[in-house]
């Protein structure tokens, strides 16, 4: 079972200087939330890597040359814990961000940050 998701679009960036305190934010994530395990198999507080750690809840990045992380990928096939990922690093990613996905019902939403928050948007679409 589960929820097929596709990624649609996106706007996405956060500044080199903030990807130490990420990693530790989702360390810290794996370690509060019980319900991680049904996602992960490993422990990932080990892992520094701030592209595995996305790897590791199915998103893929860019960096750039100083090491920004310029764009996002959703590399998996269902929804999983990513909500929670995303309001993790929210705090991290720069304002006006967003990932703009549909779910296998066509379903769309955006997840938008702004002022450290993550907030899921739906569209109203009208018709003339």
């Amino acid at each position: 079972m589960g929820y097929y998701i596709f990624q649609e679009d996106s706007m996405f960036h956060v500044d080199n200087k903030h990807v130490n305190d990420l990693v530790r934010a989702v360390h810290r994530l794996y370690l509060d939330d019980n319900n991680l395990s049904y996602y992960m198999s490993d422990d990932i507080t080990s892992v520094n890597d701030v592209v595995e750690i996305f790897r590791l809840f199915s998103w893929g990045i860019d960096q750039n040359e100083t090491g920004d992380i310029v764009d996002i990928n959703f590399e998996g096939e269902k929804s999983g814990g990513d909500a929670k990922f995303l309001e993790t690093i929210a705090q991290f990613v720069k304002d006006n961000s967003y990932i703009q996905m549909r779910g296998e019902d066509h379903e769309q939403w955006r997840w938008s940050f702004s002022n450290g928050q993550m907030t899921e948007r739906t569209p109203t679409v009208t018709w003339e």
